[in-house]
């Protein structure tokens, strides 16, 4: 993916040979985030499609729930799109 876009910024001829040196140092970060929601979306894919289990205080299985796994995906995948580490 980084060498299409790579290959795309130094062919586009609206972009002024400035600018396309700016815009190089920059492409890894959209490539990683992509890379990060795949990576999060496979490795959690059976939690979404058979839920986690949810429990009470004491720790009693009450339910599995795929929208709890739903629910917790989504900050990581947000996650993907800052430089700030999840909790």
């Amino acid at each position: 993916m980084a060498g299409g876009i790579r290959e795309l910024v130094k062919r586009a001829s609206f972009v002024s040979p400035g600018m396309k040196s700016v815009v190089l140092r920059f492409v890894m970060y959209p490539t990683v985030a992509t890379a990060n929601i795949g990576n999060v979306s496979l490795m959690r894919l059976s939690e979404v499609t058979q839920g986690i289990s949810v429990t009470d205080e004491q720790g009693n299985h009450l339910a599995n729930s795929t929208e709890a796994a739903k629910k917790g995906q989504n900050p990581l995948l947000g996650y993907s799109f800052t430089s700030r580490p999840h909790p």
